[in-house]
């Protein structure tokens, strides 16, 4: 890790960790470097915010497009050797891709020993209108925020703060692309000022020492084939998340095909593929039944998840790689939210 020496009497640095992306894209060079290292980046920042003040570690120096569950874990363990080291806060830079999925992952993986910001950019250095300097400069102000660590990871990006499990990047060009559809951020940065809106309710840390589980999602649409779910349970996949229609429903043609793959012992979840909203159990209590509602795919085995279909294959990832039981799994793909029963009905 490289260092930048707080004075004997200032506050604790803040760790700065790189991953590449967007934010740090550079112009091609004779070097053939494609990302900026993080020194280059707090040079675009007000001296009085880098100097002594931040500790940097170059981890990665790629696209988000190349994450993968063994990468997000590396992102997890330097995270915590930070806080170890005494790194008052923690904020990641990462291409916005993925950045969503490293964010809950790092959420679930790390304990909320000091805050932990995810950050990246939507246009790249020397675009006009580049958001990649205001966007590192509100999460280094995030981070250096003790309240910070009661949000679990956050994501900062357009002046807004993120719980890493709510968050999506909701457009593909857009400066505002990520956004928390359902509830809306938790806070914002206004002129360098910190303000928290809401909480969650306290995500659970989940000791991890490898992601061994092979999980994969399918989507869900008019008339889907059970080509790929029969290929997932052929090939012995440890998990499989459907993305389901609505508020819990898939075509009836799938439901044997998920059948196999419970009998089969693998874990499958379903999630909606809706941007926001939760699946229900019982069709809104109507007595009629159908082949592949909700009603079937619990009776099936089928754990219901309230999270964002990435989100779910991530929980689902790292809660059958670190052993979790069933109904241990079943909480973690339920979080419950600010006022609502965490033990609400079960799936």
């Amino acid at each position: 890790m490289t260092a930048r020496e707080p004075a004997a009497s200032g506050p604790p640095p803040v760790a700065l960790i790189t991953t590449g992306g967007t934010i740090a894209e550079r112009a091609a060079s004779a070097t053939g470097e494609r990302h900026w290292a993080a020194d280059r980046l707090l040079g675009d920042l007000p001296a009085q915010v880098r100097a002594g003040t931040v500790v940097t570690r170059d981890l990665f120096a790629l696209p988000s497009t190349f994450m993968t569950f063994e990468r997000m874990l590396e992102v997890a363990r330097a995270v915590e050797a930070a806080a170890a080291d005494g790194a008052a806060g923690v904020v990641v830079t990462h291409g916005t891709d993925t950045l969503e999925e490293t964010a809950y992952f790092v959420d679930l993986a790390v304990g909320r020993a000091v805050p932990v910001v995810f950050s990246g950019a939507m246009r790249p250095p020397g675009l006009p209108g580049a958001d990649g300097p205001l966007n590192l400069l509100d999460a280094l102000a995030v981070a250096r925020t003790p309240r910070a660590r009661d949000h679990g990871v956050l994501v900062v990006m357009a002046g807004e703060i993120h719980a890493a499990r709510e968050v999506t990047k909701a457009h593909t060009q857009s400066v505002t692309a990520f956004r928390s559809l359902e509830f809306g951020p938790v806070g914002s940065v206004e002129e360098g000022r910190v303000l928290f809106h809401r909480a969650l309710p306290s995500s659970p840390t989940i000791p991890l020492r490898a992601v061994t589980a092979r999980v994969e999602g399918v989507k869900c649409y008019a008339g889907t084939s059970d080509v790929v779910l029969n290929a997932l349970i052929d090939a012995r996949y440890d998990g499989i998340v459907l993305e389901a229609l609505g508020s819990g429903q898939v075509p009836p043609n799938l439901m044997p095909a998920i059948r196999r793959a419970v009998a089969a012992g693998v874990t499958v979840a379903a999630a909606t593929r809706c941007p926001a909203g939760r699946l229900i159990r019982e069709h809104y209590g109507l007595p009629n039944r159908v082949a592949g509602d909700e009603r079937d795919l619990l009776d099936a085995g089928v754990l219901f998840s309230a999270l964002q279909g990435p989100k779910t294959r991530v929980a689902l990832a790292v809660g059958l790689s670190a052993g979790l039981s069933r109904a241990a799994l079943n909480r973690l793909l339920q979080p419950a939210h600010r006022g609502e029963d965490p033990d609400g009905p079960a799936g």
